[in-house]
């Protein structure tokens, strides 16, 4: 399939042209081909003026006027005057300073006369040319006095124009997408007219004789309003609805439409100031190019969209895996790096593609060209280069893993290493024992390199939950004070002082057993607390429903496990502590929730053993001060 040539200079045109709903052209050289022909010519001498005396004089001044300007009217009109003139010598009037006013016409001055070339209405033809409104005319006047801005008419040319081969099938496929169309020109309204209804626009919807700022003030109207009202009445409204407005046009009196509109498309043989002005440039027919760069922004627009969705799915998915919502199937955090970069790989691979209506690939760059095929599509590019990375990405997996010998162990894989073989289970030390038995006896020297490199940055990691737990706090005052308090506690001749108390419980965990065996787990559990609770807080349980043993039976034996629910790395979190912040309804927040159920069954637990102590110090130290007072 070939395509058009189309040159985009910006991102925002492709985003833009998606919510195009109105397309403006200008007429000449847009719609039509610009290349008009004199048809017919009047010239009226002027005997106060010595050059303008004969027709040959006002030839000489036209040609002079006209020569240096590219407009296609001008151009046409100095085409027809030089044939005119191919055997008559230059006159004085060869050398005029000229200017061009855009969207009027072109000035000069000789010996304090002002010549004008242009329009009938700026050029003040009067009512020399009041009969010629259905025809392209190109006015000469003089004003012998400026600074009344009389103009006399001293010739007129009628001029014709065909329309462009494509214009009629460019309109029907542009209405055919549901697209409103307008025309803008300078050129007299008839003409304007008569162009539109050729080409089946409706009439309202044509204009002519318009300035370069008429054409961005009715471009600026149709952006903010609707209907076909006066320039003036549209451009003041702000309560309509904003469109997307395409402007197509080749001139330099078309830049400041060109710039008002949300795109602007310009023709590759429309002069430089234009294509400077505009988003687009069209360097092939008027209707493959529209095409295309409507199909462009549609496949641009789909594949942003499809890349949006693609990730989002993706990460939710790994976020939700990651977080351990499905229990034993999760991704440990050493491997979502790589995980990212098959999303990353994905959307590089998928953004220079757009596909058309016929399901043809292409790419979508600054540049479609107009070829049957392509050296080497960037799809091809980019297989190879993700092709080139994993096998890089293996290799070097493949020579590290030989470099340095693993401990032994279950044998992992490229993508999740071991972490297959470690099931998220409430028995998840039974893999562990397992692992100690099948690979016991086994002596490995080469992970000495563990502890240099990886011990300092795993040891100041954030610790969740874990700051005050003796075996993470570092060295320090904090630390030498918990390990006194150990030492006082667990000596060798303290230890013997809890042997009466154990003694004291077992017996009357016999009694329980004896009285009701088949409570005997129940019984165990109370021993059990009952011991930790005297030796600790020095608290005595009497009774199986006793709140402090209650609330130990709750952290310590009731489902979930706060075992596993506590156990180091069992969430997220603790690896990404980023994570703590994300809201408790977001997919995966799993560890929100139990902390939710369990922070205040462990708080609970501790203020109430601590408020025994303080309160039995206080009891202690009150029957202290009643024996010695």
């Amino acid at each position: 399939m070939r395509w058009a040539l189309i040159y985009v200079q910006t991102v925002e045109a492709l985003e833009s042209a998606y919510d195009v709903s109105v397309v403006v052209f200008d007429k000449t050289g847009t719609l039509t081909l610009g290349k008009l022909s004199v048809e017919d010519s009047k010239y009226y001498t002027q005997d106060t003026v010595p050059w303008l005396g004969t027709e040959r004089g006002i030839q000489s001044v036209v040609r002079a006027l006209t020569g240096s300007s590219t407009h296609p009217v001008s151009a046409a009109v100095h085409e027809h005057v030089v044939a005119t003139l191919a055997s008559a010598s230059p006159l004085q009037t060869d050398g005029l300073d000229v200017k061009s006013v855009p969207g009027k016409g072109v000035e000069a001055t000789v010996d304090g006369v002002v010549i004008r070339g242009g329009s009938a209405v700026w050029a003040a033809g009067g009512g020399v040319v009041k009969d010629l409104g259905d025809h392209t005319v190109f006015v000469v006047s003089v004003a012998a006095d400026p600074a009344h801005s009389v103009f006399t008419c001293i010739a007129y040319y009628i001029l014709s124009d065909s329309l462009r081969p494509d214009a009629l099938s460019t309109i029907k496929s542009l209405t055919q997408r549901g697209l409103e169309v307008h025309i803008l020109s300078g050129d007299n309204h008839g003409v304007v007219t008569r162009t539109a209804s050729a080409l089946g626009v409706p009439t309202a919807q044509a204009r002519g004789g318009c300035s370069p700022e008429e054409k961005g003030q009715w471009i600026k109207f149709l952006q903010g309003a609707d209907g076909d009202e006066d320039c003036e009445k549209g451009c003041d409204s702000e309560a309509s609805k904003r469109r997307k407005v395409m402007f197509v046009g080749d001139g330099t009196n078309d830049a400041l439409a060109l710039v008002q509109s949300d795109v602007g498309v310009s023709l590759g043989g429309g002069t430089d100031v234009a294509s400077s002005a505009a988003q687009v440039v069209l360097l092939s027919s008027l209707n493959a190019g529209l095409t295309d760069v409507f199909k462009l922004a549609r496949a641009a627009r789909r594949r942003v969209w499809m890349n949006f969705a693609w990730a989002g799915m993706y990460n939710a998915v790994a976020i939700l895996l990651a977080c351990g919502v499905l229990g034993r199937a999760r991704i440990p955090p050493q491997w979502a790096g790589l995980g990212e970069l098959v999303t990353f790989w994905t959307l590089l691979a998928g953004a220079p593609i757009a596909r058309d209506g016929k399901g043809m690939l292409r790419p979508i760059t600054t540049m479609t060209r107009r070829q049957g095929h392509c050296n080497m599509e960037s799809t091809t590019v980019t297989a190879l280069l993700a092709g080139a990375t994993l096998t890089g990405i293996y290799l070097w997996y493949q020579s590290k893993s030989s470099r340095v010998p693993l401990p032994p162990g279950p044998r992992g894989n490229l993508i999740f290493g071991s972490a297959l073989e470690l099931r998220t289970s409430k028995a998840f030390w039974i893999n562990f024992a397992k692992w100690t038995e099948r690979f016991a006896g086994v002596t490995v020297r080469t992970p000495a390199w563990l502890s240099p490199t990886r011990t300092g940055s795993l040891t100041t990691r954030l610790r969740i939950g874990w700051e005050k737990d003796i075996i993470f706090i570092e060295y320090g005052p904090l630390l030498k004070h918990y390990r006194t308090l150990l030492q006082r506690a667990l000596n060798n001749r303290v230890v013997l002082d809890y042997l009466p108390l154990q003694e004291h419980e077992a017996k009357r965990l016999l009694r329980r057993l004896y009285d009701t065996p088949e409570r005997f787990m129940q019984h165990i559990h109370l021993m059990a607390g009952s011991v930790a609770i005297r030796m600790v807080y020095g608290y005595r349980v009497d009774s199986p429903d006793d709140r402090l043993v209650q609330a130990a039976e709750q952290v310590m034996y009731s489902e979930p496990d706060v075992r596993l629910v506590m156990a180091p790395g069992r969430w997220m979190v603790e690896v990404f502590p980023l994570l703590r912040y994300i809201p408790r309804w977001f997919p995966g927040a799993t560890f929100h929730k139990a902390t939710a159920s369990w922070v205040p069954i462990l708080q609970a637990t501790e203020d109430e053993t601590f408020e025994y102590v303080k309160s039995q110090m206080v009891t202690n130290l009150a029957r202290l001060l009643r024996s010695t007072g």
